[in-house]
This record gives C-alpha cells, structure tokens and sequence, in this order.
C-alpha cells in the first residue's frame, strides 16, 4: 500500500510539475532510453541505477518493485534520478536485464531560454558480485544510450514493475 502511494504522489508531482512548465512555455521532445545489451556474470546484480539528465527531464520512469527512488526533477532544467533495490533479492539479476529497454522516458527541453540547447543523459549502474563481495560501476554516456523520438505523448507517470 505504501509503494502504491508513494506512486501516486511522485505522479502528481510530475504531472504538476509538467503543467507549470507547459503554462511557461517549456515544451520537450519526448525521447525513450534504454540500454545497450549487458553482460554479467551469474554472481552479479545491479542494485543501484544513477540517471542525470541535463537540458531536459524525466518524463516516465518504471522502477523496479522493491526499489526506492528519489527525483529531483527539473532543477535548472536537469533531472538526477537515484534508484535502489531496498532488498538484495530485488537486485537485478542477468536473467532480469531487459528491464533496461525502455525504462525511461525522458523530455529535451526544446531550445528556449534560459537552457540553450545543450543536452546530454548519463546514466550509471551499480553491479555487486555477491561470490566476490566487491561491487562496480558502469558508466554510460549519451552517444552508448538508445534514444528513439516518440511522437506520443508519455505523460508524467510512474509505475512499479513486478
């Protein structure tokens, strides 16, 4: 019940958050994100997900069930996103990596004042090998993303998946 709540709120807040920016004249070029294919070995998992965007924001997000997410959206027309599994169980495993395709949605501002057109997303993962007790990060720049244009509206939504 409280994930579903925390749901709700963080929609509200970016639905919010879009209408005001619509209201003064901000407009975005939807932009969805995934990752290219990843290789682990059988003892890794991500259980942490670092997004920033910078001359845009994050329109649609779907966090993992069990992850915990904080957004600071729209700052000075950037958007940092930091996600964690709360669990280890709820770590991504290699057989979960396509959760990566597609799990973010993101809005370009589209070249008004005061952000140029200056744009760029950064997200980085952290890999724990639990046979190892070590854990990694792993960087990826905008020109190793997938980043197709969507004509479609995303909305400003979140939800959980399972």
């Amino acid at each position: 019940m409280r994930l579903r709540f925390l749901a709700i709120a963080l929609g509200m807040v970016l639905l919010v958050a879009g209408n005001t920016l619509e209201r003064q004249g901000i407009s975005f070029k939807a932009i969805v994100v995934s990752l290219p294919p990843l290789k682990l070995e059988a003892s890794e998992s991500v259980d942490a997900v670092d997004c920033t965007v910078r001359g845009g924001m994050i329109l649609r997000l779907n966090p993992p069930y069990l992850w915990y997410l904080t957004l600071d959206n729209g700052s000075a027309g950037s958007a940092e996103l930091h996600l964690h599994a709360i669990v280890g169980a709820a770590a991504l495993t290699r057989d979960r990596l396509q959760y990566f395709d597609n799990f973010l949605t993101v809005g370009k501002i589209q070249h008004t004042e005061p952000f140029g057109s200056y744009f760029d997303v950064e997200v980085v993962l952290s890999i724990t090998d639990s046979d190892t007790d070590t854990s990694r990060k792993l960087p990826f720049k905008l020109r190793d993303l997938k980043m197709t244009p969507t004509a479609a509206s995303p909305g400003w939504a979140v939800a959980w998946r399972r």
